[in-house]
């Protein structure tokens, strides 16, 4: 065991033996396990969110990578703030799938068009439930989770990294749900990253019924600014972080 750990010293340590520049990226708000043992050894650090206790000094908010990928995408111009996504992750979770069948059997979900993304393992079990009817749609699963989300007014989703910045990037209103099964409750840490600053809305899920989320759509309807597309629903505050992660503005390479 003490063998093995002092290899491992020594292949963290080595690109500094050999001058070797090194970067590391962590896309959550509190840094994970691997980052955090090595964060001292490499010469830059690029963080998603704004993380305060780091050990090593020089870094720089850069976003999550897959922001740049949706951000240039062609918008839909004929989205409608009555068309909402309910995703809760590649997975799916018990809770999200049954307050949603909850709200899409209820005569409030008939004014708007849904499309529910259970995951593969929950999507007979939802279909069972569902009173029929032409107002939603329902997928185990979507390679193409971005198309869906450009066509949607408002995404209820979780708050992993990388569908909040592809949400973000989109300029598409969301109501975020972390996850409580994740490492040191990150998810939580990351939607109230967005939610401080108007990027979004916080509905916890120990807090979630049919009545909490139905006055959370009822919220993000009263925010949402739609002009000819949906850019800057929570504005100002969403455009002014949007700037933020422009990649003309951020050159953590310079240097390196």
């Amino acid at each position: 065991r003490r063998k093995r750990k002092k290899r491992r010293k020594r292949r963290i340590k080595s690109p500094k033996i050999k001058k070797i520049k090194t970067i590391i990226h962590e896309q959550n708000s509190i840094m994970g396990l691997g980052n955090k043992i090595i964060e001292k050894h490499v010469d830059k650090v690029l963080l998603t969110f704004d993380i305060t206790k780091t050990k090593n000094t020089n870094k720089y908010i850069v976003g999550n990578p897959r922001y740049y990928d949706a951000l240039y995408l062609d918008k839909n111009i004929y989205r409608s703030k009555y068309s909402i996504l309910i995703t809760s992750g590649t997975l799916g979770s018990e809770k999200i799938n049954d307050i949603a069948v909850e709200f899409l059997n209820s005569e409030y979900s008939k004014k708007f068009i849904t499309t529910l993304v259970t995951g593969k393992r929950y999507y007979n079990e939802v279909i069972n439930k569902l009173n029929p009817g032409s107002h939603y749609e329902v997928l185990g699963f979507s390679e193409n989770m971005i198309d869906l989300i450009n066509k949607s007014g408002i995404v209820i989703s979780r708050s992993g990294s990388t569908s909040m910045h592809e949400i973000l990037a989109m300029g598409c209103p969301a109501i975020y749900i972390p996850s409580p099964n994740v490492t040191k409750n990150h998810q939580y840490y990351n939607a109230i990253s967005f939610t401080n600053k108007s990027l979004g809305l916080l509905l916890e899920e120990k807090e979630l019924t049919l009545q909490s989320l139905t006055n959370k759509i009822n919220s993000a309807l009263s925010k949402v600014l739609f002009l000819s597309v949906v850019k800057y629903p929570f504005a100002p505050e969403f455009k002014a972080f949007s700037i933020k992660f422009s990649p003309s503005k951020v050159s953590p390479f310079n240097g390196i």
